[in-house]
């Protein structure tokens, strides 16, 4: 699952390095297209599902701020860090929600391999939500935190991940239930 797949690079080379299924998520209109099109001449629309939703921990629309100088920075819950770095967000507009939980309903998924997750602050309030029979679902995670990785740590090793992080401000959050996060490609 690739949450925050932007132009869907990431989906992309999961599929073709083996994933047998992607669920992508996108909200931002624009990366949203280009990532469909990029699944296209690629030819992975049977592999790679990309969804125009921001994951949330509610069914419904949140409110998206746009940064026209760095659209990667998109959010819907900017981090003190990206709100004090003088980023400038000129636009805002609303994009649908989904939940971890209605995903998996709807795509009938048992376990997700990986959940790689870069949607620019959703984490925290994402997997401090989930309950634990969805979070057991998910061997390994790799997020990219932007205040702190805060009590993600402890909520992960709680579920039973080894966690891998530093502490910064701005960095990556490595967790897996194995002896070490292992990520096999044909």
């Amino acid at each position: 699952m690739d949450v925050g797949a932007s132009n869907a690079d990431s989906s992309i080379f999961f599929a073709i390095n083996g994933a047998e299924k992607v669920i992508a998520l996108e909200p931002f209109p624009e990366s949203y297209e280009l990532g469909k099109y990029n699944i296209k001449i690629n030819n992975l629309e049977n592999k790679v599902f990309l969804l125009p939703y921001a994951l949330a921990n509610y069914e419904g629309y949140t409110e998206f701020i746009i940064s026209s100088d760095k659209p990667n920075v998109n959010t819907a819950n900017p981090s003190p860090y990206i709100i004090g770095s003088g980023m400038k967000f000129e636009q805002k507009i609303k994009v649908p929600t989904i939940s971890l939980i209605s995903i998996i309903k709807k795509y009938n998924i048992d376990t997700i391999f990986l959940f790689k997750m870069d949607c620019e602050g959703c984490e925290y309030t994402v997997l401090r939500d989930l309950p634990a029979d969805i979070l057991n679902r998910i061997e390994n995670i790799i997020l990219e935190f932007h205040d702190y990785p805060k009590d993600l740590p402890d909520i992960l090793r709680k579920s039973g991940f080894n966690v891998d992080y530093e502490d910064k401000p701005i960095g990556i959050l490595k967790a897996y239930k194995n002896d070490k996060l292992i990520i096999q490609f044909s």
